[in-house]
């Protein structure tokens, strides 16, 4: 699971308690920074991995390819980026 613009990971934790593994991306720094000191875990018990990037810059997200192999996900989110 890959939630865009995720801020301080809100809705990244709520979502990730339905999958193995889950990242969030956001542009801003301090967001990032705010959704790692939170934390959270996914259904496997893993960590969410927050990283900081654009949405237009989700391809190169590194933890996508070693969290499946692929750099594939399957579900997008962006809840907290309309709010």
């Amino acid at each position: 699971m890959l939630d865009v613009g995720c801020g301080p990971g809100n809705a990244t934790r709520d979502v990730a308690l339905q999958f193995e593994r889950a990242v969030g991306a956001d542009p801003g720094e301090q967001m990032i920074e705010a959704a790692r000191e939170i934390g959270g875990k996914t259904k496997s018990g893993e960590e969410i991995r927050f990283v900081v990037r654009v949405a237009e810059e989700i391809s190169g997200i590194e933890c996508l390819e070693e969290v499946n192999g692929n750099g594939k996900v399957d579900l997008l989110i962006a809840a907290m980026a309309v709010s």
